[in-house]
């Protein structure tokens, strides 16, 4: 009787969470949405060129973006399709970990309540590329195999599969693929014996061939790129010390001097290292710190770190149940950590963005929910979600994924330079905030990147023909443009060098000047 009672409290409290869940994405949902400028856009426009390389770094970017040009014709419709499909796709993964688990229903509840506070936070429901969260729905694919067909062969090959892809999206998979890889053919080379290889040729020699030509395909189509990850490397240390004041020039395009000037002249992260290990653990404890906090979802610091200390209390009780099913499933294990590792070195090393976070999160969400085999982790489970759940519903922080569409919008002012008769029929776009040409569409538009300016603000308006000028405080700020006497007299007058302000997508402290004339 009292099971029954225990059990009839437990349905009305996951219906009740269940019900808060859906306002909070009511809520974030509720209004417009608001187009992506950066990568996003960047990534959208590269999907209508022609394909020019196969099975380098970021292919499979390339062949998403292009089926959803084929899906949706118009790039804003693109855009928001992407959106919607990128972050329901995430919502599954986050749940299909759980509800995959044979008998865990308060497993699925639990992730079906942090499914909701993630998709409802604008720092996960907008991060870019969009494409990150179809990758985390892909890699927990095997997951959803394992429990429902088991460990063996198939799995192992399928885990390997789906590693080979991910590396063509995120290039930090490959660690993880040549992991898995390693980890296959040690499995399989044993299965090789004359007496098995006879019984069944066929099948031993797919599962061992496979894996030899995905290694063999991943070592002659490579995707990773020594110098790709030192300039992410430099880059994110340069932007940390800018948020910490430490170094006021742009972070992006001014790297190298914040590196130097703590590391000297270093060419790779293991220089860093090796110059300073100080500061460069000092650096990775600030990027572990960071994490910390997106992983309290929604919740303050404190409460995601009592959260996790009561969580490593319950589990240290009940450590020897957790080793033996930890050893019962030896493929799965080596399957999770070969998946978490490359994002979580890009976290722990580079810098604790959004998408390294999104990679993270399903693997995360599914080992909480194998720990609700024990109720003491069930309840906590519980509690700590409809907290967050509360506070995502109170707090203007995590309220909506979305901005103001006013005149300041970038769809507003994609519509307005689709439809203005006034605007020249080449388009030379001057900002600091990412490239609207993509949304634009049916005109010559091209984006002026601000770091490109090496002369004063005459010759560089020249050079590049720019005839629209995004004027705000980040353009003022800009060291490149804020020491140019010629642009200070630009910004305080510019109908003296010819520009005229649209109004109607102009507001306070954000401005478009545009130029009919012709250079």
């Amino acid at each position: 009787m009292k099971s029954q009672k225990r059990k009839g409290w437990r349905s009305a409290l996951l219906s009740v969470l269940g019900g808060l869940a859906v306002l909070r994405i009511l809520s974030a949902y509720g209004s417009g949405l608001d187009l992506g400028l950066y990568d996003e856009s960047v990534y959208l426009e590269n999907g209508k060129a022609p394909l020019t390389y196969f099975f380098k770094d970021g292919f499979i970017y390339f062949v998403y973006y292009k089926i959803l040009h084929i899906l949706a014709l118009d790039p804003i419709r693109a855009y928001f399709l992407n959106f919607y499909l990128s972050n329901l796709l995430f919502f599954f993964a986050i749940v299909l970990v759980a509800a995959f688990l044979p008998g865990r229903k308060d497993a699925t509840a639990v992730s079906l309540l942090f499914g909701a506070i993630v998709l409802s936070d604008p720092t996960y429901s907008l991060a870019w590329p969009f494409i990150t969260k179809v990758a985390a729905f892909l890699a927990v694919l095997p997951i959803c195999f394992y429990f429902h067909f088991g460990q063996g062969k198939v799995f192992r090959s399928l885990s390997l599969s789906v590693f080979f892809i991910l590396q063509y999206i995120r290039p930090e998979f490959f660690l993880g693929f040549f992991l898995f890889a390693f980890y296959v053919f040690f499995k399989e080379i044993p299965e090789l014996k004359y007496d098995k290889f006879r019984k069944n040729p066929i099948v031993a020699s797919f599962f061992f061939l496979l894996p030899v030509f995905l290694v063999v395909f991943s070592i002659f189509f490579p995707v990773w790129d020594r110098e790709r990850s030192v300039i992410a490397f430099f880059q994110h240390y340069a932007l940390r010390m800018h948020q910490l004041g430490r170094f006021p020039e742009d972070p992006w395009t001014n790297a190298e001097r914040a590196v130097f000037a703590d590391f000297g002249p270093v060419n790779s992260i293991f220089g860093a290292l090796r110059s300073d290990p100080y500061r460069f653990f000092l650096h990775v404890g600030r990027n572990l710190s960071d994490f910390g906090k997106f992983l309290s979802m929604g919740g303050p610091l404190w409460l995601g770190f009592l959260g996790f200390l009561v969580l490593c209390v319950l589990l240290w009780q009940k450590r020897k149940r957790l080793f033996r099913w930890v050893k019962m499933h030896k493929d799965l294990e080596i399957f999770w950590v070969s998946a978490v590792l490359p994002p979580f070195l890009g976290i722990s090393i580079v810098y604790p963005r959004i998408h390294y976070l999104i990679l993270l999160i399903p693997f995360l969400f599914f080992l909480i929910a194998v720990f609700f085999r024990f109720r003491k982790v069930r309840t906590l489970a519980l509690v700590y979600a409809s907290v967050c759940l509360l506070l995502g519903l109170t707090s203007s922080v995590n309220k909506a994924p979305k901005r103001e569409l006013g005149a300041c919008s970038h769809l507003s002012r994609a519509r307005f330079f689709q439809s203005n008769e006034r605007i020249p029929p080449e388009i030379r776009i001057l900002s600091t905030h990412g490239s609207l040409c993509m949304y634009i569409g049916g005109k010559d538009c091209k984006y002026i990147e601000p770091y490109r300016k090496g002369k004063d603000w005459t010759e560089f308006v020249l050079e590049y023909k720019i005839n629209v000028v995004f004027l705000d405080e980040s353009l003022r700020g800009d060291t490149r443009f804020r020491s140019d006497r010629r642009f200070l007299e630009f910004s305080e007058s510019p109908q003296r060098q010819g520009f005229w302000r649209a109004d109607t997508v102009s507001c306070p402290g954000s401005e478009i000047w545009i130029r009919e004339a012709s250079f």
